[in-house]
């Protein structure tokens, strides 16, 4: 790899990842491809996490690593591997999850016959804490159309986001907003970038996704998810449902999709924002008799 960027850059964001880090860096090292880099991003582990990524960086050239001073919040670390990435193709890793030694071969096959494709992702499988499998996870978004309205209404039935984990052009990613600071922000992600390019699916099982207790998947509560992704913002109020609503309609008025498509997608997030008018009125009153306007507006610009 010294002289020439890698094919794809595999980024992987961890947080005292010691438990399963080395299954995780092994399942990426044992890939039937080479072409390829892993850039880790510690966000200040308090574990053993440095010391193993090191053990690992001075062994194979293919891994950078890099850590943070301070916890930057999962967003934002997510976020700084796309700045980092040299590859022209770009995958998110989890420090917890196992990848099967041909995912990334049948995924950059796809996107190199396939230049309207913006993500290729595998068929999920939901494994416990020691690796035994629980059941197979139905994605559900293969989306061929190439409507991007007919695309974005079925990135709206979204349920776990494994397809974020999936092989992504790199340059579309950084056109795209960064994943936001907020829970959904994920799923926010990928409805926006199906207004790009259409989605293919791997019909074979290729990513392991673990289900254990230190995991995203286990946290119970808004406040402990929106800790998560950025720790700055504990104690803060939200009005999560207004900031989804104009984050999507944001990112349709500037996809480069036609504008009858940006009108009924437009149509559709509104409506549906209608329909769910109760949460809507709910957070604003919940701002009102807790904080008031003014402090609210002060929580937002500290």
């Amino acid at each position: 790899m010294i002289g020439k960027s890698p094919c794809v850059t595999v980024g992987m964001p961890v947080y005292n990842g010691e438990h399963y880090l080395r299954q995780s860096l092994d399942s990426l090292l044992s890939q039937t491809v080479d072409d390829f880099e892993i850039v880790i991003s510690d966000n200040a582990s308090t574990d053993r996490t440095k010391e193993i990524c090191s053990e690992y960086a001075e062994q194979d050239q293919r891994i950078r690593y890099f850590r943070n001073s301070t916890n930057l919040g999962a967003a934002r670390n997510y976020n700084r591997l796309i700045a980092l990435a040299a590859g022209p193709y770009f995958r998110w890793a989890p420090a917890d999850d196992v990848f099967a030694p041909t995912s990334l071969e049948r995924c950059i096959e796809v996107l190199n016959a396939h230049p309207d494709v913006v993500l290729c992702y595998p068929k999920t499988i939901l494994i416990d804490g020691d690796g035994n499998q629980l059941e197979p996870y139905e994605d559900k978004l293969d989306l061929r159309s190439q409507d991007p309205a007919v695309r974005y209404r079925q990135a709206l039935q979204i349920g776990r986001a494994n397809a974020i984990y999936g092989l992504m052009r790199t340059d579309v990613l950084r056109m795209i907003a960064p994943l936001g600071s907020y829970p959904g922000a994920d799923v926010d992600l990928l409805i926006e970038l199906c207004l790009y390019g259409r989605y293919f699916e791997i019909s074979e099982p290729l990513y392991f996704r673990r289900m254990h207790a230190g995991a995203y998947s286990s946290l119970t509560t808004l406040k402990d998810r929106q800790m998560f992704f950025d720790p700055t913002t504990c104690g803060k109020l939200h009005l999560s449902h207004w900031k989804r609503l104009c984050v999507r309609l944001a990112a349709v008025w500037r996809a480069p999709v036609g504008l009858r498509a940006r009108l009924t997608i437009s149509y559709k997030l509104v409506r549906g924002a209608v329909t769910s008018r109760k949460e809507f009125v709910n957070e604003v009153v919940q701002i009102l008799r807790t904080k008031g306007p003014k402090r609210w507006l002060e929580d937002q610009s500290g």
